[in-house]
């Protein structure tokens, strides 16, 4: 049986490349690196999984596209 995720969180933050993880990120330990966690939800009190992911800072880059809908979801017609 395959779930539906109902929605998804993520946080962005700044962090130092700790040592256990600096040569898997082939970075100095201690340098500045991003720091990002998502977690996705099945329902609001149903957590389905945690993501946490390091980037060195000089290696990070994102982008992001965003598309308008004209229409209020209301207004739509059937």
């Amino acid at each position: 049986m395959r779930r539906q995720l109902g929605h998804r969180g993520q946080g962005v933050g700044q962090a130092l490349a700790p040592p256990s993880c600096a040569g898997a990120l082939q970075a100095e330990p201690g340098s500045h690196a991003l720091a990002i966690r998502r977690q996705y939800f099945l329902s609001p009190y149903t957590m389905a999984e945690v993501s946490l992911s390091s980037h060195p800072a000089e290696r990070y880059g994102h982008s992001s596209a965003l598309k308008r809908h004209d229409e209020a979801p209301s207004e739509k017609s059937e």
